[in-house]
Formats: structure tokens, C-alpha cells, sequence
């Protein structure tokens, strides 16, 4: 069906309606969730890593949210799941021939490892139905192929997005201001490999490094 509506978040202090607070409440819960991984380059999860949340009924075992009168669960989706780091996603991914963690024929964006992860769950998890169709949010608005994918659901969705695929550069210093305020100046790693600064001192001694 086509997507429902496709609107971005633009001021998280003023919502427009019921359906931006479920969309922000996505979004919220995507940054709190991910911050915990972001900069993990030598997991190929850096910050442009694009992440999506999808409103399913209330679950237990996921982020409970609450907006615009609906109780609801946010589950997670990721396009760094393809390389094989969630197990659970690991059950119905279907990869390329000779490529065990790349791209599947499903194209495994962000979007589509979220709501995959709900229709891959037997029935365990179910998205939220609210107002005849269903919420998504995802760090960038969909590509073309995302697009097709969508439209081609049989589910409506109205699709929140936080940055244009063209113009990511604000949402990368965002993910980066974010992870900061939350846990202060961390030395990152790259490919295991902690980055070091190297100095000396004015008398032309040997430089340490530190």
C-alpha cells in the first residue's frame, strides 16, 4: 500500500499532532537506545550508521513508551544488523550467495531489519495499529529502494525521519553531542585499535606518547 506519510522531525518541543508525539517518541527512544553503540567503528557502527524504531504492541521485553493516548514498545532496526551482530536477526536473514554478512535481496536497511524483526517473531510481536495505520521512525528518510519495499507492504505506514540522505552532516554532530552528553569524552576505536595523541616537548626531546 503506499506509505501513509512520510513527514521529518524537525522541533521535537513543538509537535504538530498525535502522530508527530508517536513519531517522537520513536525518535527518543532510537537515540537512547543507540547511543550505547555509536562510534563503534571497528564494528563498522559508526555514527552515519542509519537506525529505525517501530511501534509494536507493548512487550515486555522492549522500551515502553507512552504518546498521544497509546501505550506501546519500540523495537529496533539497524543497517549494521546485515553484518551479522544480532542473533535474533540472524534466524530469518537470508544472505547473497558467498556474502554470509552482506546485503540479502531484502536490501536490510535500517526500516526493514526493524519491521522484518516483528514479522519474523511468529506472532510474538505485533506492531501497533493506531488510527488504521503503523509508525516507523528511521535516522534518514527512506531511499528509493526503501520506498519501493514500503509501498509495496500491505500495511500502511507513516514513516518519521530526523535527516535527508543528501544532508546527513547535522544528524552525525547530533549522534556525536548526544553520545557526549551522555558519557563524556571517550578515547574511540578503530578496527581495535585505540587512537593515541602523540606530543614532545620544546627542547627537541623524543616524543612519548600518551
Amino acid at each position: 500500500m503506499p506509505i501513509f506519510a512520510l513527514r521529518q522531525i524537525v522541533n521535537i518541543l513543538a509537535p504538530a499532532d498525535n502522530e508527530d508525539l508517536i513519531g517522537f517518541a520513536l525518535y527518543l527512544a532510537a537515540q537512547n537506545h543507540f547511543v550505547n553503540f555509536l562510534g563503534q567503528t571497528g564494528l563498522a557502527f559508526g555514527y552515519d550508521a542509519c537506525n529505525a524504531a517501530v511501534a509494536i504492541n507493548p512487550h515486555a521485553d522492549y522500551d515502553g513508551l507512552a504518546a498521544a493516548g497509546a501505550n506501546f514498545s519500540a523495537l529496533y532496526g539497524t543497517s549494521r544488523l546485515f553484518a551479522g551482530l544480532d542473533p535474533d536477526f540472524n534466524q530469518i536473514h537470508v544472505p547473497a550467495p558467498g556474502r554470509p554478512f552482506s546485503s540479502s535481496a531484502h536490501g536490510e536497511h535500517a526500516e526493514q531489519t526493524a519491521i522484518r524483526l516483528v514479522d519474523g517473531s511468529g506472532g510474538v510481536m505485533t506492531f501497533l495499529n493506531h488510527g488504521g495505520h503503523f509508525h516507523l521512525y528511521v535516522d534518514l528518510n527512506p531511499c528509493p529502494g526503501c520506498t519501493n519495499w514500503l509501498t509495496n507492504d500491505p500495511r500502511q505506514w507513516f514513516v518519521h525521519y530526523r535527516a535527508n540522505l543528501a544532508v546527513q552532516a547535522p544528524l552525525v554532530r547530533e549522534k556525536k553531542d548526544f553520545r557526549k552528553r551522555r558519557f563524556g569524552r571517550i578515547a574511540e576505536r578503530k578496527h581495535g585499535i585505540q587512537k593515541r595523541r602523540v606530543t614532545g616537548n620544546r627542547r627537541g626531546q623524543p616524543k612519548r606518547v600518551r
